[in-house]
């Protein structure tokens, strides 16, 4: 197997295959802080429409979004 994964890396790698580039990162529209329970919370605004809250497990950070 690991003969498999060898020969399939040196293929992509032959053939111009790379990783994705991440995204470019959008400015937003909006950001600040908002107090809830004595703890400010930072946020950032994007696009249009209905909002989207999105909460990380407590240990990362804006950008793994």
């Amino acid at each position: 197997m690991f003969r498999s994964l060898a020969i399939a890396a040196l293929v992509m790698t032959a053939s111009g295959v790379h990783a994705q580039q991440p995204a470019p990162r959008l400015k937003p529209l909006r950001t600040g802080y908002v107090p809830a329970n004595g703890v400010n919370y930072y946020y950032e605004i994007y696009g249009r429409g209905a909002p989207l809250l999105i909460l990380h497990g407590g240990l990362g950070s804006i950008n793994l979004f």
